[in-house]
């Protein structure tokens, strides 16, 4: 099984294989134990996502010690409990780093007429949840550290089929952790398909934009001068914001045919590591 690696940092996640499977069930047994906590825990009033974010687990309803409705898995800080809940964290994430923006990913979804979000694309990495779009009762992964996925348990209430859906990481420092979310549709692993080929699209799209933004960029200058006061051309600094309204319609347009290309032949997404984009994004990270 491929390796995680990043150099210079030390993982503080716990190594006993008796922690190695995480889900909310398992994480409540966890923290009610007072060996564990002092060992593994950490309290957090706030909590900034980051690419050593593996996971984040919702207990809105039922804080954990009553007092913390998120329980964090981060691969430099270890298992954090925070006062601030899963929703905030991952709108503060929208509001100020998510690339390309949250409105072209909006926009897009909106335009494939794709109900139900379930991916946040950070750049070289992606969050998936396990309810939709940040409603009340998201759990998170970061798919950079997952090497494949296995659903199970499923079962019927009425006409709806639930499943369990586990989340298999790279082996980190000899131990390969199991995200776990639970009581979920059964069709969230479709959804987690759908969410791998949108991705792809969304990167190639935006880096075949970035490239003819700064052609143009270049083309515009060349007709005024070809240099600047010292002499040289200063590559174009480009914001998000900036490529996203200037590109958003072609982009719109382009990444709807690609993504119905994609999705009509999902077998270039089954979710083993070999054979998807997991490998894209682990590679990407480091």
């Amino acid at each position: 099984m491929p390796n995680y690696r990043k150099p210079k940092i030390t993982v503080k996640l716990p190594q006993n294989p008796n922690f190695q499977v995480w889900s909310r069930k398992n994480i409540q047994n966890y923290v009610n134990s007072k060996t564990f906590r002092t060992k593994y825990i950490t309290y957090v009033n706030d909590y900034k996502v980051s690419k050593d974010t593996l996971a984040i687990f919702n207990f809105k309803k039922n804080p954990l010690l009553k007092i913390y409705p998120s329980c964090i898995l981060d691969l430099e800080l270890g298992v954090l409990l925070c006062k601030r809940p899963p929703s905030a964290l991952l709108y503060q994430v929208a509001a100020h780093s998510v690339f390309p923006s949250y409105m072209i990913q909006k926009n897009l979804r909106d335009h494939l007429h794709i109900k139900q979000y379930y991916i946040l694309m950070l750049g070289y990495n992606a969050l998936f949840s396990s309810h939709g779009f940040f409603t009340g009762n998201c759990d998170w992964v970061s798919l950079q550290f997952i090497h494949s996925t296995h659903q199970d348990n499923f079962y019927k209430v009425g006409k709806k089929e639930y499943a369990d859906l586990t989340f298999t990481t790279l082996s980190i420092q000899g131990m390969n952790y199991k995200i776990k979310f639970t009581n979920c549709y059964s069709n969230l692993k479709k959804h987690l398909t759908k969410a791998l080929a949108l991705y792809d699209v969304t990167q190639q799209e935006l880096k075949e934009a970035e490239f003819q933004h700064t052609y143009l960029w270049y083309a515009k200058r060349s007709l005024l001068t070809n240099s600047d006061e010292h002499g040289v051309m200063n590559k174009p600094t480009l914001s998000i914001p900036d490529l996203t309204h200037a590109s958003i319609k072609s982009f719109t347009k382009s990444a709807t045919h690609t993504y119905a290309e994609h999705t009509q032949t999902p077998k270039i997404y089954h979710t083993d590591f070999n054979n998807s984009i997991y490998k894209k994004l682990t590679k990407a990270y480091f």
